[in-house]
């Protein structure tokens, strides 16, 4: 079964974005809500606090769903930074802000400004990945945290994954192995998403001859409130009783950087 990407690596970068993504993945989508609950869960196993403030970077923010629901449930003063324009221009509430940034830029004000850095759903759009790694890094304060998420399990790549800039799924190990050149330590590493495997199969296969901003909204938007809501139930009770069950459609890593 061929699994590769049919992506030119050597083009791509976390600036090319379908930006369609951007009206399906509100925090209402019931995949935004599990990813914010699989992640306060797992900031929780790592002992960091929502309740103190905090100087809080989030890379690829897009237009500031996961900042909304950052806001909801912790105390944290939140910068989310981003490349597409239309993005940017999308009010947020004031206690946060948008801004036009390239980590690569590597801004001397920011270096080792946030107690928290955020990097969902970009990292499996990047080319050199060490080098991305390296640049979110230079914003994190020593002893502090990087949190990356990533779609998992390379089996599941396709037409889906190609058409919104996917260049690669990953899997624990080598999300892992993305890490182990870097001066961080392993925190807390886990798939959320078992229930959703059977889903991302039969996309897989659903979206396999469909044109691009077809099989973006069929791979990302539930056919109907009903099923929205039905999905977030079940991934609810999937997170709060198994929380790092053995595969996922996604894959949730933080890491410590060396103090």
């Amino acid at each position: 079964m061929n699994t590769k990407p049919k992506v030119d690596p050597s083009t791509a970068s976390w600036e090319e974005f379908n930006t369609g993504c951007y009206e399906i993945l509100v925090p209402e989508n019931f995949w935004m809500q599990a990813r914010a609950e699989s992640i306060l869960r797992q900031l929780r196993k790592t002992g960091v606090s929502t309740a103190t403030k905090a100087e809080v970077l989030d890379v690829g923010c897009g237009r500031g769903g996961f900042i909304r629901q950052l806001e909801v449930f912790t105390n944290w003063r939140i910068t989310g930074v981003d490349l597409n324009q239309t993005a940017l221009a999308n009010p947020i509430p004031e206690q946060s802000k948008l801004e036009s940034y390239d980590i690569l830029t590597r801004d001397p004000s920011k270096k080792g400004k946030f107690d928290h850095v955020f990097l969902l759903d970009v990292l499996e759009h990047i080319p050199d990945t060490r080098g991305f790694l390296d640049a979110a890094l230079f914003h994190v304060k020593p002893g502090a945290y990087l949190t990356v998420n990533v779609p998992a399990l390379p089996v599941l790549f396709s037409r889906f994954d190609h058409v919104v800039g996917h260049l690669r799924r990953y899997t624990k190990k080598s999300l892992a192995r993305e890490f182990s050149e870097l001066d961080v330590k392993i925190a807390d590493l886990r798939y959320w998403g078992f229930s959703l495997v059977p889903l991302g199969i039969a996309r897989k296969i659903v979206v396999a001859r469909m044109p691009k901003e077809k099989a973006t909204r069929v791979g990302l938007r539930p056919p109907n409130q009903f099923m929205n809501n039905l999905l977030g139930y079940l991934l609810h009770w999937e997170i709060k009783l198994w929380p790092s069950p053995p595969l996922g459609t996604s894959v949730l890593v933080t890491v410590k950087k060396a103090d």
